[in-house]
């Protein structure tokens, strides 16, 4: 989930679907998100996943929980849809991508 622009996984999960994404990129301008480009590219939301249950053995949400309104909905998303593994990556306090307006 949330892979933005640089997308790495077998299926790619982004709310959203296209155009100058402010919250990559400079900030100012954002970068443009092209889902034709990304294979696999889903647009759904975090919270209601549009996938079976165990669908994945792996799922991994990169910079998202601090988007969302309900993380425990989320998180429990991430448990529905994996078999073995649920990863959470999200902005260090300290870290450059925390400094972001929208982190």
């Amino acid at each position: 989930m949330g892979c933005g622009i640089k997308p790495s996984g077998d299926v790619n999960v982004d709310f959203f679907a296209g155009g100058w994404n402010s919250q990559e990129g400079d900030q100012k301008q954002g970068e443009f998100l092209n889902p034709h480009l990304i294979s696999n590219f889903v647009v759904a939301h975090a919270e209601f996943l549009p996938f079976k249950d165990e669908c994945f053995d792996v799922a991994f949400s990169s910079h998202v929980i601090e988007h969302v309104q309900n993380p425990i909905k989320m998180l429990n998303e991430l448990l529905r849809v994996s078999k073995l593994k649920v990863v959470v990556r999200c902005p260090h306090r300290s870290g450059t991508q925390a400094k972001r307006p929208f982190h």
